[in-house]
């Protein structure tokens, strides 16, 4: 587990404090500790100064795992940036530091262009003490300076006070740094005031049009009021007009009932009088069953299929005008006459259904066959008229004398 570690403090190269905290890495990974809220970087064996660079404390985690290089061993002091024109050399620690880097450069005759106090930040955007400015044609390779570097740490000898030199650089820096931040900050504030009084006008847009959307609203609700009401007082004269309407209707049902009432009637009272017609000519049928045939009894059985065959045709087929001959054919020559009634009640109710064809020179005559009871060989002529159909019942037999009286008709 990793244990804390004891340090001296420094500040101007007179000690402040001694502390015990537990490392931690530091953005350019370097090994530092922290002393109110800031992390400062372990310079020399045990000590730290509080003149050269930091970072906060959010950003160097403490160090989780035992830690490579000895805490109190020595730690590279410098750095180097290539991103510009010009290589620089960084340096954090004291002046005296500084001197004896530049010695050591003077020594492998090394040339420097200027070097001073560092005033800006570096490519890895930490600030240093120091600057070196190196010539780009001679300036030695990291390899090149970690040999030269390596005898080169902070002098044993402790100063009393900073060079003036040093001490304006780091104010000038500290200004610098505070303008920059005083000026993102009136930056950061123009933005926000501006962004507030665009807010402000949208509210007071907002507002405006929310008070014309409530006027507009509380007008249609008054108008709104005002048409129930006058609907409130039409309804009730429409009412009035609505129900004298449903009475008449009412009425004229009634009406349409009764006269349905009284057809119906009438119809059952034909019934009646058709099936008692019915029931007489079976019990005539039957009594002439019994009885040996008579010429008197032929005519009257000839007279009440007439009469029965008249109230056939006024009831169940009114419209149709038999013509010629038709209807002593159909009493004496048709034994069934369901063919011919079905035809004729078709010829009634749908008479593009009967299916006749046209008789040839006989204008607006049709033509279709039927059943006698005995064969097919029953004509059907009808042509249509004013009010209702005239037909004549006839055969094949008599053709030729039909179709010459069609003509004149």
């Amino acid at each position: 587990m990793l244990r804390a570690i004891e340090v001296l403090l420094e500040r101007d190269g007179q000690a402040v404090d001694r502390v015990e905290r537990l490392p931690r890495r530091m953005p350019d990974g370097s090994i530092g500790i922290e002393y109110m809220g800031l992390v400062y970087p372990i310079a020399r064996a045990g000590r730290v100064s509080l003149d050269g660079r930091w970072c906060y404390s959010s950003e160097a985690p403490v160090c989780l795992d035992e830690v490579d290089a000895p805490l109190n061993g020595e730690t590279r002091f410098w750095t180097v940036d290539r991103s510009g024109t010009r290589p620089y050399l960084f340096i954090n620690g004291s002046e005296a530091l500084l001197g004896e880097t530049l010695s050591t450069f003077a020594r492998a005759k090394i040339p420097v262009e200027h070097h001073g106090p560092s005033f800006r930040e570096s490519a890895s955007g930490l600030l240093h003490d120091w600057f070196l400015r190196l010539d780009v044609a001679s300036a030695p390779s990291d390899w090149e300076l970690e040999q030269l570097l390596a005898d080169v740490s902070e002098p044993a000898v402790e100063t009393d006070a900073a060079s003036p030199e040093l001490l304006m650089a780091r104010l000038r820096r500290d200004h610098e740094r505070l303008g920059t931040r005083l000026i993102a900050a009136e930056r950061e504030l123009a933005n926000t005031l501006a962004t507030a009084d665009v807010k402000e006008a949208e509210l007071a847009r907002t507002r405006d049009e929310a008070d014309r959307n409530k006027q507009r609203l509380e007008t249609e609700a008054a108008f709104l009021r005002a048409g129930l009401e006058a609907l409130r007082f039409e309804g009730a004269a429409g009412d009035e007009v609505a129900l004298a309407d449903l009475r008449t209707r009412v009425d004229l049902l009634s009406t349409d009932r009764d006269d349905a009432l009284a057809a119906w009637t009438r119809a059952e009272e034909i019934a009646a009088q058709l099936r008692l017609s019915l029931e007489t000519a079976h019990a005539e049928l039957a009594e002439a069953a019994v009885r040996p045939n008579s010429p008197v009894a032929t005519g009257r059985r000839q007279g009440r299929a007439d009469t029965e065959l008249q109230t056939v045709m006024r009831v169940l087929l009114p419209g149709i005008e038999l013509v010629r001959g038709s209807t002593d054919f159909i009493l004496t020559e048709i034994e069934d006459r369901r063919d011919l009634y079905g035809k004729l009640r078709l010829l009634v109710d749908h008479p593009v259904s009967v299916g006749g064809k046209r008789v040839h020179a006989a204008n607006g005559w049709l033509e279709v066959h039927m059943s006698t009871g005995r064969g097919r060989d029953g004509r059907l002529y009808y042509k249509k008229r004013e009010q209702g159909w005239s037909v004549l019942v006839s055969d094949k037999a008599a053709q030729a004398n039909d179709f010459q009286w069609l003509k004149t008709q």
